[in-house]
């Protein structure tokens, strides 16, 4: 059933579940295909000093998904509770108010409080929070299962490693999660 599944959805046949890739052949090449789930920007778009860095960021960022091969990007957008998010958001701050107290100086932590202030106040004035999960397939061919897998390890260490250089955390999807990651973000 699962592999009726995938063959439709990833249009593969004779697919196998590997550790951290899925790969499916037929007569003449074999097709490797990775995942990899951005977990977190370390930047958000309040800590940018001005327009130009922005800028310089957001190219950065196409530059490094603009690969010489495919990358497919898969997102899913949710709404989140506000009264959940803002009692969040409350505890944060109080355990952030409880950190400067003892540290004064640190104007790290007074960033950080203002931020979760600011973001607060634009959901209790409207602002509908979303959680959006984002997901990177990565592919590649070759003769046989060896070789697309190689070539597939090589892409995904290269993009994970300038995804890391931007601040955009990225973790590879393994074992299991693979079946989780279909279930979620190829629903037919």
């Amino acid at each position: 059933m699962v592999n009726k599944y995938l063959e439709y959805v990833l249009g593969l046949r004779d697919i196998r579940i590997r550790n951290n890739y899925i790969v499916g052949c037929d007569e003449d090449k074999c097709v490797a295909k990775g995942f990899l789930i951005i977990r977190d920007i370390t930047r958000s778009i309040d800590e940018f000093s001005d327009s130009g860095e922005l800028t310089r960021f957001l190219n950065a960022y196409i530059k490094t998904l603009s690969k010489p091969f495919t990358i497919e990007i898969r997102a899913i957008v949710t709404p989140v509770d506000k009264n959940k998010l803002i009692s969040k958001i409350d505890n944060a701050i109080q355990i952030k108010e409880i950190i400067r107290q003892s540290d004064p100086s640190n104007e790290k932590i007074f960033t950080e409080i203002e931020r979760l202030r600011k973001l607060k106040k634009k959901i209790l004035e409207g602002d509908t929070p979303f959680n959006i999960i984002m997901m990177l397939i990565v592919s590649s061919e070759g003769r046989d299962e060896e070789e697309a897998k190689e070539r597939l390890m090589n892409r995904m260490k290269i993009l994970s490693q300038e995804l890391n250089d931007l601040g955009v955390v990225v973790e590879e999807v393994r074992g299991l999660q693979i079946l989780e990651v279909m279930n979620r973000f190829f629903r037919i």
